[in-house]
């Protein structure tokens, strides 16, 4: 078979001998079975009359070259943003029209909704392990998943039209559709503590804490504030655009994309407060509008809106290339658990790829 590729002297754990004739199947979609015949044949040209037929149905094939959406939920608004919970198999959906989504992904071809918590125009998640914080319209609602009746609501921060929020440590920072940055001490996630805003820019749709500084994708601009106090963020610098939509840090390198444009931007942050000089950038030629990404087996996937998914390699962020594509509504937010990939699609709701 021409998808087949051959695999030179094939060894085996349980004898010394090699073989020719492994080969590696290319193009299986998860969760479709696949039958193949086999039939033996010596180095002399003999061929064997019995064959044997072999199934496969595989469920955990990753290509970036050619990402697979394996499992869908339709949800009751605008899916938003997302977070793994991959010890219990489930996650937590921030949806507009929803509100907070309970999602059982224990099987990611069949995800099931197990509860919803009410909260009008929920946009942001996280989760510390035990409570799931949810920013929407009237502030920060900390939520225990696992009470005895259910999933309860423990606590409610006040903060008008919350858009994002991130946890670090026992702090919570979030933002508003307006030019605030709410610091909330949680050290009681039942009795949260809410200290003096500060001025960021406006819509903030993204924030990210990472080596002592906290990191804001704004409608401005990406900014970059000083928490060495945790309970008064320090504005630094901005950089970058207009129009940042999603940022990622991973070590001494932030990942940008913006709405505008469908552009990713790579940056040094290995000393944020002295400069966040631009390492490279990438310019889709596919969709309308830079919105999520995350990293995912050593790739950058980048989501645009109306069109789906482009994996990069971005091992040099000064010429980062694309290896694959997928075509979805696009990913409003994303997250990962090192085996799947965990997309809020807006209106097409869940969507879980490998």
């Amino acid at each position: 078979d021409s998808t087949m590729q051959v695999e030179e002297d094939v060894s085996f754990w349980d004898a010394g001998d090699t073989y020719d004739h492994g080969y590696i199947l290319h193009g299986l979609e998860n969760n479709e079975p696949f039958y193949l015949m086999v039939r033996a044949i010596d180095q002399a040209g003999n061929e064997d009359d019995n064959s044997v037929c072999l199934s496969v149905v595989p469920n955990d094939i990753s290509v970036p070259t050619w990402p697979q959406v394996i499992g869908s939920l339709n949800t009751e608004g605008e899916a938003r943003e997302i977070k793994s919970d991959p010890a219990n198999q489930r996650i937590f959906l921030a949806d507009k029209g929803g509100g907070l989504l309970i999602i059982d992904v224990s099987d990611p071809a069949e995800p099931a909704l197990i509860e919803k918590v009410v909260a009008s125009e929920a946009y942001g998640v996280d989760y510390d392990g035990t409570y799931v914080y949810c920013a929407y319209a009237s502030g920060l609602m900390v939520v225990d998943p696992d009470g005895a009746d259910g999933a309860e609501v423990v606590a409610n921060v006040p903060f008008s039209n919350a858009l994002d929020l991130c946890l670090n440590g026992n702090w919570a920072y979030v933002t508003n559709t307006g030019t605030s940055l709410l610091p909330v001490d949680i050290t009681n996630p039942l009795n949260p503590v809410a200290h003096a805003a500060v001025g960021s820019g406006n819509y903030g749709f993204t924030l990210q804490a990472h080596n002592g500084y906290l990191y804001d994708a704004t409608w401005d601009c990406a900014q970059v504030f000083d928490i060495s106090n945790p309970a008064v963020p320090v504005f630094i610098r901005n950089f970058g655009v207009s129009t940042c939509h999603d940022l990622l840090a991973i070590g001494n390198t932030l990942y940008c994309a913006f709405w505008n444009d469908r552009k990713i931007s790579v940056f040094d942050i290995t000393n944020p407060a002295v400069d966040v000089p631009l390492l490279g950038n990438w310019v889709s030629d596919s969709g309308y509008n830079g919105s999520g990404i995350v990293m995912y087996k050593g790739y950058l996937y980048f989501g645009t809106e109306y069109w789906g998914i482009e994996v990069l390699d971005v091992t040099d962020p000064a010429n980062i290339i694309q290896v694959g594509e997928m075509a979805t509504n696009g990913p409003d937010g994303m997250d990962t658990d090192g085996i799947y990939i965990y997309s809020a699609e807006r209106e097409d709701g869940l969507k879980i790829i490998i």
